[in-house]
């Protein structure tokens, strides 16, 4: 049964799902240690791809994890028309392919009601990664890729949102900037080709 699945695919899940720690810091203190992934928009985008997937299909609904993000792909695209932009402004009202089992789903708290579904995976990714999930589909696929919090682009972030003092004391405040500048080059060396968009969208 499908909530069985679900539940057996979210524990072979946990593992990948684990929290990125800063180790320069205590536990407690650390302000980088975040969780990788929200559960709970995984494990919405798992059941959704099950529930809302083609049937007549032979293809599996595959879940695949990368190095900075899990992709949930169903076979079957959306039931009805939708566009990404509609997505991301949380304008999806979508019709179940599968009524019956989407209402069993949802009586059974693993599932929202219609259209629900694409804004808690947006929402509750957007809060975790501080970026969205992609989404990617034709008419014979729908595909959900969720990123995982990625510790480089937050500082990033944090030394491009930080007011700047003009009076700078040089005596006093060399050693900070100094600091800063070397965070910045470990930063920098760390960074990945494939991440300079993530950049541009995290400095924006």
């Amino acid at each position: 049964p499908i909530p069985q699945l679900v539940r057996d695919l979210m524990n072979r899940l946990q593992m990948y799902l684990g929290m990125n720690i800063d180790r320069t810091q205590g536990l407690k203190e650390g302000i980088t240690n975040r969780w990788l992934y929200s559960e709970d928009a995984v494990k919405e985008a798992i059941v959704n791809a099950l529930v809302h997937r083609d049937y007549h299909s032979h293809e599996p609904v595959r879940v695949v994890v990368f190095e900075d993000h899990i992709e949930v792909t169903s076979p079957g695209g959306p039931y009805s028309p939708i566009d990404l932009e509609d997505i991301k402004g949380r304008k999806v009202y979508t019709v179940w392919r599968n009524p019956s089992l989407a209402w069993f789903m949802v009586q059974l708290g693993y599932a929202q009601n219609e259209g629900q579904g694409l804004k808690k995976i947006v929402d509750l990714t957007k809060h975790f990664a501080g970026r969205e999930p992609e989404f990617y589909f034709r008419r014979d696929i729908f595909d959900v890729s969720i990123p995982a919090y990625n510790p480089l682009l937050a500082d990033l972030k944090n030394i491009a949102a930080r007011e700047m003092d003009v009076n700078v004391d040089l005596m006093k405040d060399l050693p900070t900037i100094s600091g800063e500048l070397d965070r910045l080059k470990d930063i920098i060396r760390e960074i990945k080709p494939e991440w300079v968009e993530d950049i541009r969208e995290a400095l924006d």
